[in-house]
């Protein structure tokens, strides 16, 4: 249930493994967030438009759907960070918070004096004793300083969860930097203890990749490669199971019904939970303790002649003090090769969802904040795209993990069932495919 890039990764290794007379239901947007639109000579990316190399499953998929040719680097790594309406260059060698070029840090107009020494302090601040699971918020002010958190890592880190730092989980998101703290005893010392890199690696060396055609085109690939499965555009009503049978009945929108042997439900967390109720009241409840938040991306197109700043950066991350909605501004057009013509900049911009006001409002505001950023001469975009995904970013507060792990022992006692998605245990797309794919491997097993 669910043709995102989690139900279509559980249909391609189901098939791999051999199964047959697979159907994915609900497919009307296949790819989910996922989403590339091709516009004359522009490519537009309304959803994700990278993914990380460092956890290998999304590239172990592109390369068995041979597509490895698509992938591509960025153009640049270098990024702003917008503060009190000021775009500042990001102190360079920062690792994990932990400066590795001390000029460039000293250097930064980006922390106080202040706050460039609580952060060298880090290595003398003792460990938490405790097991239990702690705020994104809470860990980066204790270690490093709340300047840190506010100016540098929160803006960076925060868009990728869409939930107040105040109540990101870091077992869920960030556990290697609380395995670090116990293991060396600091960020600083795990830092010092890595592998020496040559300063030419540091400097080329990319954690994520994109697609020369789009993100959405590794959701094409796979639709193209599933041999046995058929795509039914149907909204679900209802789910139901036969226990006497541990079969289901799926119930959809038009009165008709659907029996199946077996479910993976990969579907948004709040539809996963209203369907739920039929199946274990107890997981349905459970479910709706996980939340959403929603996220609106403006994208603007310029010609570069029209402003009179410096836009050879992937985009800035805002500082939570100006006055700007902006949370973020990604330029695409620099960031990577083949996204729009030449001498145009193509800018996309996000903003918390609960900001959403209208299309055309959303459009002029967007446009409005970023000429007063990057100072744009233009009285309008030369184009522009707007896209509201609304309840759709799943949040990963404290204590994620714990209900996860009671929410898995539920569904173990459901037979033939299997939840996935990126609501459970990862929200990027190398998550989402490696969710489908256990979700496929365990019903094979079963």
């Amino acid at each position: 249930l669910g043709g995102g890039i989690t139900g279509l990764s559980a249909a391609f290794y189901l098939e791999k493994a051999g199964a047959k007379n697979i159907s994915i239901i609900e497919c009307s947007a296949l790819g989910g967030k996922m989403l590339t639109l091709k516009d004359n000579d522009f490519l537009v990316e309304a959803g994700p438009d990278s993914f990380i190399t460092l956890k290998p499953h999304a590239v172990n998929l592109v390369e068995e759907l041979g597509l490895s040719d698509e992938l591509i680097q960025p153009k640049t790594s270098k990024f702003h960070i917008l503060n009190h309406g000021k775009m500042l260059s990001s102190p360079k060698g920062l690792n994990m918070m932990v400066p590795t070029d001390m000029e460039s840090f000293m250097q930064s107009e980006l922390f106080t004096a202040d706050g460039k020494e609580r952060v060298l302090q880090e290595k003398n601040i003792p460990t938490r004793e405790s097991d239990e699971d702690e705020s994104f918020a809470s860990f980066i002010s204790r270690r490093f300083g709340l300047e840190m958190l506010r100016k540098y890592a929160e803006p960076l880190f925060g868009g990728i969860y869409a939930t107040p730092s105040e109540e990101l989980s870091m077992q869920a998101t960030f556990p290697q930097f609380l395995q670090m703290e116990k293991k060396f005893g600091s960020l600083t010392a795990a830092v010092e203890n890595q592998p020496k890199q040559t300063e030419s690696n540091i400097q080329n060396r990319s954690p994520f990749v994109g697609l020369k055609n789009g993100i959405h085109s590794l959701a094409d690939a796979l639709m193209k490669s599933l041999k046995e499965t058929q795509f039914v555009n149907k909204t679900i009503e209802t789910l139901y199971i036969d226990r006497s049978k541990n079969a289901f009945t799926i119930g959809f929108s038009d009165g008709t019904t659907l029996e199946a042997d077996q479910v993976i439900m990969a579907l948004p967390v709040v539809a996963a939970q209203k369907l739920m109720a039929n199946i274990s009241a107890d997981a349905a409840e459970l479910l709706s303790q996980f939340t959403v938040s929603s996220s609106k991306i403006v994208t603007l197109a310029y010609k570069k002649f029209d402003i009179d700043s410096d836009v050879n950066a992937t985009g800035f991350v805002a500082v939570r003090n100006g006055s700007q909605k902006m949370t973020a501004s990604t330029w695409s057009s620099e960031k990577w090769p083949f996204r729009a013509p030449d001498n145009v900049l193509l800018a996309r911009c996000f903003y918390n969802g609960n900001d959403v006001v209208d299309e055309v409002s959303d459009i002029q505001r967007a446009h409005k904040e970023l000429a007063e950023i990057i100072h744009i001469k233009a009285k309008n975009p030369l184009r522009t795209w707007s896209y509201h995904w609304k309840n759709a970013l799943p949040q990963y507060k404290v204590g994620h993990l714990q209900r996860v792990t009671a929410l898995e022992n539920m569904v173990e006692q459901i037979p033939n069932f299997q939840l996935a998605g990126s609501y459970l245990r990862g929200v990027g797309i190398p998550d989402c495919i490696r969710q489908g794919k256990e979700a496929a491997e365990r019903l094979v097993m079963n």
